[in-house]
């Protein structure tokens, strides 16, 4: 197991399953997996891993890449995945030219000897994975495309696709177009990207948010509806685990709300309600909440009476099946479209005045900071 700039040990959404499959990979009595932290700095899954390569901030991607040309320039592809289940891959073969391991070894800071051995493990190692954390698009897609390239992808190792039993809806960028209203449902944009969203909240003439604290949205906004906190109003989600399985989690609200606030989808029901939507009926939210949780299969967990506490989902559909592409295959082509612009280019330049980068990481006590009020 290989991680490029992800230290999966602090900074995994569940710190307890990241440990758990710690436990499982260093099994005794077993097969132990060998694993590899690539990273600038000494995390925790570095000091964890049998080895770490600390390479410049920025490089994770330009390695990863120099890996795969490495395996194919040896003929040790997965050449079954890549002819049955991949698309675009001479094009991309031939753009590795420039990744060649002496010119990222100059670029990454590392030994060429290193590069040289890490392709000889993942090539006699057999399953061997690549992981990435949510990082540069440029390095997500070069790690998965070296997965590939071993034919890491589907039934041998990382999930090709699934279905989602649910959507999730955030802020995830600002508006197109100029707004006569802003409504902000317990987010906080002006904190997280200031920069884009503080232009947007300055041209929207009404402001409104619904949050359970001040935040610095809140405090901008022209109106603020308070809504319950976490502990004050029932919840019902799904998420994702490592191996690919379900976990509904439900449960009803621990206290009741301590002054005159409403549930969040209380308080958008309302207006729906008031502006005369259609589609909403006559329920009330508590009921309609209650009916959509047992769509899913959270009925018992609602209940206050020592129900069940604990229900895994059948595993995720599509696993080993078709990639979420037009083709159904792996597709190399926005990579090497990636790789053929002249600022991702085989190159890092350090400018005299700014010789240092920055390099963001999560520490464990603290995560993300999500709950920090």
């Amino acid at each position: 197991l290989i991680s490029f700039g992800w230290d999966w040990l602090a900074a995994h959404p569940s710190h307890v399953e990241a440990q758990r499959a710690f436990a499982r990979l260093r099994r005794r009595g077993g097969e132990r997996a060998h694993i590899i932290q690539v990273e600038p700095r000494f995390s925790l899954s570095a000091a964890k891993a049998d080895s770490w390569l600390p390479i410049r901030p920025g490089t994770q991607g330009l390695l990863a890449l120099a890996a795969a040309r490495e395996i194919i320039s040896k003929g040790r592809q997965d050449s079954a995945f890549l002819r049955e289940r991949s698309l675009a891959f001479a094009e991309f073969a031939k753009a590795l030219e420039p990744f060649s391991i002496p010119r990222v070894s100059k670029a990454a800071g590392i030994p060429e000897r290193s590069i040289r051995l890490l392709c000889v493990k993942l090539t006699n190692t057999k399953p061997a994975l690549a992981i990435t954390g949510r990082g540069p698009l440029f390095d997500q897609l070069a790690v998965h495309a070296l997965n590939a390239v071993l034919g890491g992808l589907g039934e041998k190792g990382l999930f090709s696709s699934w279905r989602e039993e649910t959507g999730q809806a955030g802020a995830q960028g600002t508006p197109r177009a100029p707004a006569k209203m802003l409504l902000v449902d317990r987010a906080n944009p002006l904190f997280t990207a200031p920069a884009a969203w503080k232009p947007v909240f300055e041209n929207t003439p009404l402001v409104v948010t619904v949050s359970p604290f001040l935040t610095e949205t809140a405090e901008y906004s022209d109106w603020v509806l308070p809504c319950g906190t976490p502990l004050e109003r029932p919840h019902c989600s799904l998420h994702r685990m490592m191996d690919g399985r379900s976990i509904l989690n439900a449960a009803p609200r621990a206290v009741e709300p301590a002054a005159d606030a409403k549930d969040p989808g209380e308080i958008f029901l309302l207006i729906a309600k008031t502006l005369g939507l259609q589609g909403f009926g006559a329920a009330g939210f508590d009921s309609l909440f209650k009916a959509e949780a047992a769509k899913l299969g959270g009925e018992e967990l609602l209940k206050e009476d020592g129900g069940i506490r604990w229900r895994e989902m059948p595993r995720a559909a599509g696993r080993g099946l078709s990639f979420a592409t037009p083709s159904g295959r792996f597709d190399f082509s926005p990579l090497t479209k990636l790789m053929e612009e002249p600022e991702l280019r085989l190159r890092v330049e350090t400018d005299g005045k700014y010789p240092l980068s920055l390099n963001i990481f999560t520490p464990l006590p603290f995560s993300r900071g999500e709950g920090s009020q």
